[in-house]
């Protein structure tokens, strides 16, 4: 089976992928879809579980994006 969005990582076994990536194969703006992605989520377990908020640098500077599961 074709995987739609790249798998970046797994932990704990279980595949991930992030923010960046899905912006960067559907040819989306980052901050759009972080914007998208915060409009879903809710104060739920399958929120928590599925979308967890991290940061990453570049250029020197520290940036948003999630992890995302499932």
């Amino acid at each position: 089976m074709n995987e739609l969005v790249e798998i970046v990582s797994e932990r704990n076994g279980v595949p991930i992928t992030t923010s960046r990536k899905i912006a960067q194969v559907f040819g989306k703006e980052h901050k759009n879809v972080l914007r998208d992605i915060e409009s879903i989520i809710i104060d739920d377990e399958f929120s928590r579980l599925n979308f967890e908020l991290s940061n990453y640098k570049s250029r020197g500077k520290k940036y948003s994006e999630y992890i995302l599961t499932k």
